[in-house]
């Protein structure tokens, strides 16, 4: 079921009136593509990738050629636009915490940006599982609050989006995915490199993480 929340005055709000990714959108974007290629499991163009929340496939986009595409939005119009953009894709509407509305068992599912607008992340994530090749990975994007300057950060930022209802840390994220059957593979918190200083200090709460299904 498409959420009236997210119409096409959302998307203006998060792409511009001219549909356009920012700097920053292309660099998460670059980011999750590298953890895809190096952690998804090995095979053609035949295997299957999914986009959660893929609002107008700018993503999507770059895995063809790679996978066979898929992606849902939880909004009509981000889905119509994506489908549009990429005739190539299979593209729908629909609600995680629902359905996923594809007979298709996933090597790789993204869901960037989405785990923090679930008001039953669990509910979703085990869909994911559900859809999800044995050896399949998932691949998160999200802010989190994990001390008090993420906190502060996210009160002047984050939180301004009334749909962000889920804000956990990412101690708490890893433990919900392998209540649910998954590995973490690797983490990195904002601003990612230097790596292992990031993941000690966590200045900023985005946080991207790549889970493996046991």
């Amino acid at each position: 079921m498409s959420d009236i929340r997210y119409g096409s005055e959302y998307f203006e709000r998060l792409y511009g009136t001219e549909a356009k990714q920012t700097w920053a959108d292309k660099a998460r974007d670059r980011q999750i593509v590298g953890i895809v290629h190096k952690y998804a499991p090995p095979g053609n163009a035949d295997r299957a990738l999914l986009d959660i929340g893929c609002g107008f496939g700018y993503l999507l986009e770059r895995f063809q050629g790679h996978f066979r595409l898929f992606g849902m939005d939880i909004s009509e119009h981000g889905a119509r636009q994506a489908q549009t953009r990429l005739p190539g894709s299979q593209v729908k509407a629909g609600d995680v915490q629902d359905v996923i509305p594809f007979a298709v068992r996933f090597h790789v599912i993204l869901m960037v940006n989405v785990i923090e607008h679930l008001s039953d992340p669990r509910a979703g994530l085990s869909r994911v599982r559900d859809a999800l090749h044995p050896g399949g990975i998932c691949v998160v994007h999200l802010p989190t609050i994990n001390n008090a300057l993420n906190a502060w950060i996210y009160s002047l930022t984050y939180s301004k989006d009334p749909t962000h209802v889920y804000k956990p840390s990412g101690r708490e994220l890893i433990v919900l995915f392998r209540d649910l059957g998954f590995e973490l593979l690797t983490e990195s918190y904002a601003p990612h490199f230097p790596k292992p200083i990031c993941n000690f200090i966590k200045i900023y709460p985005p946080y991207v993480a790549a889970f493996h299904q046991r």
